[in-house]
């Protein structure tokens, strides 16, 4: 659905892939469960938890922060 072929040919000229990207939002909004690390998360960065990270990053040369993204923590692959 995603890849947008079918709406190409569909008679009714509907654009599938709007309603799957609908879809998705709605069950996010409306259906599945609130992530309680996200609400924890939120909240921390609204009392400025991250302020002086952040700060710091907006502060740094381009070569500081070409420095961090190379040595960033990765997943395993």
């Amino acid at each position: 659905i995603m890849c947008g072929l079918c709406a190409v040919r569909c008679p009714a000229e509907i654009v599938q892939y709007n309603i799957a990207v609908l879809c998705r939002r709605l069950y996010g909004k409306y259906i599945a469960k609130k992530a309680k690390h996200l609400q924890e998360m939120l909240a921390a960065v609204g009392a400025g938890k991250f302020d002086d990270e952040l700060g710091e990053l907006m502060s740094a040369d381009q070569d500081k922060l070409k420095q961090l993204y190379k040595d960033r923590d990765m997943e395993p692959r």
